[in-house]
């Protein structure tokens, strides 16, 4: 949350403050932890949408209990097999997106991803429990993550002037290339890869956006 924060620095003097900022989190998940800490942290509007109805309904239960919320924090329940459309209305603007996508591309995939990891960390797996959490739909997708935000990429090129900056998490380094590709073959004018580091755990960000710099320093006005 935090580093695309700063990301979205970069098209204004300092990051941004107040409900006027739009975030867009896809995926958003039963916790809604990141527009909890996107309207708490910085005051943004934040969006979350979800394809699977219980964690809709946990996350309004969430949002209707915490008056700090309820101002700032909106649940959209997804109900096609797309990304963005259906969520992002005519005329609607963001100034960010954001997603952590499905990592694997079947359940066996990710169990035996799990046990690398059990393996890595020199401990024997209990029981057949994961060193990660998700639901089914959080953790695998047909195709997998590079799928996944492959059809992310194709869906915002629809949406390029209503987006400042669309971001998502890449699990596997080896998918930022063919990704980058992508980007370039759908007319994205600025891309970057954010690197982040816990510990041993190594991710990024792949960030893009349709619109130049001077556009987006222009827009939409704060």
């Amino acid at each position: 949350m935090h580093y695309i924060a700063d990301l979205l620095a970069r098209s204004y003097p300092t990051i941004p403050l107040g409900k006027q900022v739009k975030l867009l989190d896809i995926g958003t998940g039963a916790n809604l932890i990141y527009p909890i800490i996107a309207s708490q942290s910085y005051g943004w509007q934040v969006y979350g949408s979800d394809i699977d109805p219980v964690a809709v309904k946990v996350a309004k239960t969430i949002v209707a209990s915490n008056p700090s919320l309820q101002q700032l924090v909106h649940i959209v329940q997804q109900t096609g097999n797309t990304i963005f459309s259906g969520i992002i209305q005519h005329q609607q603007q963001f100034h960010l997106t954001m997603c952590n996508p499905p990592f694997y591309a079947s359940a066996a995939e990710a169990e035996a991803a799990s046990s690398r990891k059990w393996i890595n960390l020199g401990k024997e797996q209990q029981g057949g429990a994961r060193n990660f959490a998700g639901q089914q739909h959080e953790l695998w997708c047909a195709g997998g993550e590079l799928a996944f935000i492959s059809q992310m990429i194709r869906e915002s090129a629809l949406f390029k002037q209503q987006v400042c900056w669309f971001t998502t998490l890449v699990s596997q380094h080896k998918h930022i290339k063919p990704l980058r590709k992508l980007l370039n073959s759908v007319g994205a004018v600025q891309t970057d890869v954010i690197e982040m580091r816990q510990g041993q755990k190594v991710s990024r960000t792949l960030a893009w956006s349709f619109l130049t710099f001077s556009q987006q320093q222009q827009w939409p006005t704060i």
